[in-house]
């Protein structure tokens, strides 16, 4: 199979999308060419046997524009995007898409991102070969939202590393010295996004110091991205929050290792990483009945409805008794890379049996 790979995701800073194309294009890339924009560099590290296609353009412009001739030149079977965009005359190519929601909860976007990103997937969703996803709900949403046929949504799961196990001490007591955070504490992140619904926790901490006293301090993690977002709500004047704002992955692996609990009310997610890499670290995850959480987390999840009162119920217990997750080897073993690589590599191979027969 000759394999491309659309590079794109290279030059956005590492979210949920660019961590799945980072770790499953490391894995694809040996026997495979690299398409880049102009003024992105290859990975470390890329093998000698990769192929690399450098553009001039950049963004929007060289993925709709200079892409698809590279792509025609080079001569490769079928193109893999990563990150959920792809050029809108593309067919026959596979497509990720971890979510629909731009689509079904516009009001989270910014209208420039919703409205290109609904008009790349209503285009490139229905004319690709196969479309991957992380979830079995995601996938009914994009053949409820975008009509593409069932048997054409591929589902394969994330991996859990560089968090699939709990910090080590040192690295929890220097992130502890440098945050200031001496005791227990409850963690959060997505700040920014406003489908995370973090100004729940705001309410559900001043019902805690109604009920029973004054609640740990909540540490948040993640920064306002305007350009993807619609402003989030601030919090409260009267409650004890620390915004950590955009850390990178060895403070987050730290702070999900020394966390009392991690605080996830979100409203939606085609998968949800951060209970999964949480509860590897060690550490208990509550979270809200968003999409696909019983799905993904199975029995070790805290589902709690959007409720102050029952957040509160389900976060003392777990705080004064410092209870450690203890699902950690078990979520290693059923979310990896290599698995969703290698899922990812058949569907690209029957996408490329379908364009060399003349299929569709």
């Amino acid at each position: 199979m000759r394999l491309g790979v659309n590079g794109r995701f290279y030059a956005a800073r590492v979210t949920g999308v660019q961590r799945f194309a980072l770790e499953v294009a490391d894995r694809l890339l040996a026997d495979a060419t690299l398409f880049l924009p102009g003024g992105v560099e290859p990975p470390a590290g890329l093998p000698a046997t990769t192929r690399v296609v450098r553009g001039r353009l950049t963004g929007h412009a060289w993925e709709q524009v200079e892409l698809p001739g590279q792509v025609r030149a080079a001569g490769v079977d079928t193109v893999l995007h990563m990150a959920g965009t792809a050029p809108l005359t593309s067919a026959g190519d596979v497509l990720v898409v971890h979510d629909v929601l731009p689509l079904t909860h516009p009001r989270w976007f910014s209208r420039g991102f919703r409205t290109w990103r609904r008009a790349v997937l209503r285009c490139a969703a229905p004319r690709a070969s196969r479309v991957v996803t992380v979830s079995e709900w995601s996938r009914r949403e994009i053949t409820r939202t975008l009509g593409v046929a069932p048997g054409r949504v591929v589902v394969a799961p994330q991996g859990i590393e560089p968090f699939h196990r709990p910090a080590t001490s040192e690295e929890v007591e220097r992130v502890r010295e440098a945050r200031g955070l001496h005791g227990p504490f409850l963690l959060t992140v997505g700040a920014g996004d406003p489908r995370k619904n973090l100004p729940f926790l705001g309410r559900v901490l001043r019902r805690w110091r109604e009920r029973a006293g004054d609640p740990p301090p909540l540490v948040v993690v993640g920064e306002p991205a305007p350009h993807l977002f619609t402003a989030a709500e601030g919090w409260p004047a009267d409650v004890d929050v620390r915004v950590l704002g955009r850390v990178d992955d060895a403070e987050l692996h730290a702070l999900y290792t020394a966390a009392g609990v991690l605080c996830f009310p979100s409203r939606a997610e085609g998968f949800g990483r951060p209970p999964l890499e949480a509860m590897a670290c060690g550490t208990p995850a509550v979270v809200a009945d968003y999409g696909a959480a019983a799905e993904v987390l199975g029995d070790g999840g805290r589902i709690v409805p959007l409720d102050p009162d029952a957040w509160v119920d389900a976060l003392l217990p777990l705080v004064a008794h410092g209870r450690r997750a203890t699902e950690g080897a078990a979520l290693t073993a059923r979310y990896r890379w290599d698995t969703a690589a290698e899922t990812i590599r058949e569907a690209c191979e029957a996408a490329g049996i379908e364009r060399r027969s003349g299929g569709r």
